[in-house]
């Protein structure tokens, strides 16, 4: 038992240490250079979701939950506006 505790450790230290190194999307890659090429810019998406880092509750329509969801019609109001962030 000690010895798959002690490998199940080591496991997870290797996957720790390894998501450490850096992302990129393959080796040779540099997002740098790839993006002076393809003029890529930056999304500016103005929601109630933009910029907050945990997931906002479906039925609520704003960070506060004072304007909480509770009819069709909200709903509908609200799937419009996802779908035409997204």
């Amino acid at each position: 038992m000690v010895k798959i505790h002690d490998a199940c450790k080591t496991v997870a230290f290797l996957i720790v240490a390894s998501s450490s190194v850096g992302a990129y999307a393959w080796p040779g890659f540099e997002w740098d250079r790839w993006k002076e090429q393809t003029d890529a810019k930056s999304l500016n998406i103005e929601s109630a979701q933009a910029g907050v880092p945990h997931l906002l509750p479906l039925l609520s329509s704003s960070i506060d939950a004072s304007n909480d969801i509770d009819s069709p019609e909200a709903w509908e109001a609200k799937r419009d506006r996802i779908m035409g962030t997204l």
